[in-house]
């Protein structure tokens, strides 16, 4: 014969419930706190990732494009000979940032692993 929460007095069964409910309350609020403590560490990361800088170029370095780790685009040259062209310019503005991407994806990937990799998320498994 199986004892429920039911058969129990009245009292036991509303601290019980109490209880529950305040182990619920405080695993969420462990969780909060964890993601919090994730949030923290992103934000972290991001800025040391915003200093990590790419140039990428085209048209033989006549159009050349810098971003940094945040992938923003953060300054363009452009040699006045290529304005003369507006279509081989904006050809030449898009592979200049195509490549200033693929650089800088290595070199994010180095930074991430100096930075301890992925093993800097164990502690926030579920």
């Amino acid at each position: 014969m199986g004892t429920t929460v039911n058969s129990f007095p009245k009292p036991l069964t509303t601290i019980f419930c109490l209880l529950t409910t305040f182990f619920i309350i405080f695993s969420m609020f462990n969780k909060l706190k964890q993601f919090k403590d994730l949030k923290d560490q992103a934000k972290q990361m991001e800025t040391k990732l915003a200093t990590v800088i790419s140039e990428g170029e085209a048209a033989w370095g006549k159009v050349k494009v810098t971003m940094n780790g945040n992938r923003d685009m953060i300054g363009c040259q452009i040699d006045p000979s290529m304005t003369s062209d507006l279509p081989k310019l904006q050809e030449a503005l898009c592979e200049a940032h195509k490549d200033a991407i693929k650089k800088m994806q290595f070199k994010l990937a180095k930074k991430i692993q100096e930075m301890g990799g992925m093993d800097m998320l164990k502690n926030f498994g579920g």
